[in-house]
């Protein structure tokens, strides 16, 4: 699980088997550097949790670090019982370092095969990585995928152009033809391990 700074992460969750009652004793977050941010918990009915807590800004991880967010509860079972259980979960905080500009970029299609060119706005220096599946058009007029690509490369901080590239040979080979069409992009940032979109 991966999110941004600035994001907002949502969580719930609830007891199972004979319990009346659920009582929140400390929700928070956690970064690796013992920064702990205190998150807000709402009790959405006598044994179901709810929460949310946006992704603090000033919190920056090193790739392969990750926050953890933590709930104490207590419950009360219908004997008059006390049951403590602790949840924990992590997940990664990522910087946007660039953006795709557009979903579904136009190709270009000449005898040596399908070249599309990604337009990538990148904001910080680094290796990205650019993902497509080329889908053709069957007998029946169906779109279905074929073919997958991978790019990658050094960019600077400005609009970039990443192509994806399909040779003539692989297009021949299947038993798809015109129109095509790129779809399920991925933009991956290498240099800091986090898929952008």
């Amino acid at each position: 699980m991966s999110y941004f700074q600035g994001d907002t992460i949502r969580f719930d969750g609830a007891f199972e088997g004979e319990i009346e009652s659920v009582r929140v004793e400390s929700a928070r977050m956690r970064a690796p550097n013992g920064t702990i941010i205190d998150v807000p918990v709402a009790n959405t009915g006598d044994i179901r949790l709810t929460g949310s807590a946006e992704v603090p800004e000033n919190v920056s991880l090193r790739p392969g670090e990750l926050m953890e967010l933590e709930v104490q509860t207590v419950a009360r079972t219908a004997a008059g019982d006390e049951v403590r259980r602790t949840a924990k979960t992590a997940f990664a905080i990522g910087t946007r370092t660039a953006a795709l500009r557009q979903e579904l970029p136009a190709l270009e299609q000449t005898d040596q095969g399908i070249t599309v060119p990604v337009e990538i706005e990148v904001g910080s220096q680094g290796r990205f990585a650019v993902t497509g599946i080329l889908y053709g058009t069957d007998a029946d007029g169906e779109m279905q995928a074929f073919l997958g690509c991978q790019t990658a490369t050094m960019l600077e901080p400005g609009t970039q152009t990443l192509n994806l590239t399909f040779s003539a040979e692989d297009l021949e080979s299947e038993d798809l033809s015109a129109p095509y069409e790129v779809r399920n992009l991925r933009l991956q940032d290498q240099s800091r391990m986090f898929l952008l979109d």
